[in-house]
């Protein structure tokens, strides 16, 4: 048997049930079952759950992160870095919906796992964009603002959209069309808030 083809079989299973079950409810005989393969095959390639949930995860956001760190240190303003920003975890989670709810639970599960993890606020905060936040605030031109209230304007807006789908489906009897279409409104009228919010002179 091959072996990077099993081993990105056994991802690609762990990936599937992760997200549906999360990580307390997930076994790996679950993975193994879903893979097609063997639970003893499964050890054999990754050890232990929590590893492969660590594996599979990082895989997940890395694309994410990625994308974030080049907005965060670019040329642009930062007026059109946070407009990016904000985009970006909207395509992100219309990408991979089910990726919001298992977020909070792991947060929730090993919140500082999962911040050594992103590093998310290291990377925000020796970032060019962290440089023209603290100079736009210094000329006066932004409105004082700590990182973490920041963070949660930009990102967590788009997270509990998604998070909260399935009961926006039911309370506003719309189908997933009508959906997309209310979260890309949505984006526009969260960039617009927080724009305003932010910058004291246009």
């Amino acid at each position: 048997m091959n072996q990077v083809g099993t081993e990105e079989k056994i991802k690609e299973a762990a990936k599937q049930v992760f997200l549906e079950r999360g990580f307390d409810g997930t076994k790996m005989r679950d993975i193994a079952e879903v893979a097609g393969i063997n639970t003893a095959l499964t050890n054999y390639y990754f050890r232990s759950k929590e590893n492969l949930f660590w594996i599979v995860f990082d895989e997940m956001l890395r694309q994410s992160m990625d994308q974030m760190n080049q907005v965060l240190n670019g040329d642009q303003s930062i007026r059109e870095k946070i407009r990016q920003l904000i985009q970006q975890q909207y395509d992100f989670h219309s990408k991979n919906q089910m990726l919001a709810l298992f977020i909070m639970n792991e947060i929730r599960r090993d919140p500082e796992r999962f911040a050594q993890r992103t590093s998310l606020l290291e990377m925000f905060t020796h970032s060019v964009f962290f440089k023209q936040l603290e100079e736009g605030i210094a000329q006066k031109q932004i409105r004082p603002i700590s990182a973490d209230h920041l963070l949660g304007l930009m990102f967590a807006h788009s997270q509990q959209l998604y998070a909260g789908k399935a009961l926006h489906l039911v309370l506003f009897k719309t189908d997933e069309a009508g959906f997309e279409a209310y979260a890309k409104a949505q984006v526009e009228i969260a960039i617009d808030m927080i724009l305003c919010y932010l910058f004291i002179t246009n």
